[in-house]
């Protein structure tokens, strides 16, 4: 359990840098093939790889505690990824209305043009992170984990 949790705590901190890198564009903007840029897109595309391939990680780790979780009746198999599953709950409904807000946001900004870049890309990155966090919150690993951690507590 212990494992599952480290491997999956650093995987959403991976993403979360991935994301706020994002607010380092509007300052490197204006030496765009400085040496900023690439470590922008460094910081960008490592931790959206090493994040995925931590959760990835995550999951294999997990998975006999998943199997073992279903067969004993503790979580319902859930037959969508976390990604198209919504599950009620006060975090759960925080990082819906981020992301419901960020994309609002984006969209009508591609829209009207109506936010400087200095405001776009902390909106960008905020909702990047909602997008993540829902995705591992609703997700089937975080569900048993929950079941089982819960269930250690009770003995």
């Amino acid at each position: 359990m212990k494992g599952y949790r480290r491997t999956a705590l650093a995987s959403v901190l991976l993403f979360a840098a991935a994301a706020l890198s994002l607010c380092a564009i509007p300052l490197i903007q204006v030496d765009e093939h400085g040496p900023g840029l690439y470590i922008v897109a460094g910081l960008f595309w490592g931790g959206m790889l090493f994040g995925l391939l931590l959760f990835v990680l995550a999951s294999v780790k997990f998975r006999k505690h998943r199997s073992l979780a279903y067969e004993r009746g503790l979580v319902k198999r859930q037959p969508l990824p976390g990604i198209l599953t919504f599950r009620a709950g006060k975090r759960q409904l925080a990082l819906y209305l981020i992301l419901a807000a960020g994309l609002i946001c984006i969209g009508t900004d591609i829209w009207l043009h109506w936010a400087p870049d200095y405001v776009m890309f902390p909106i960008l990155s905020a909702t990047v992170i909602a997008f993540v966090l829902h995705c591992f919150l609703d997700g089937r690993n975080h569900q048993v984990y929950e079941k089982l951690k819960e269930g250690m507590k009770n003995g």
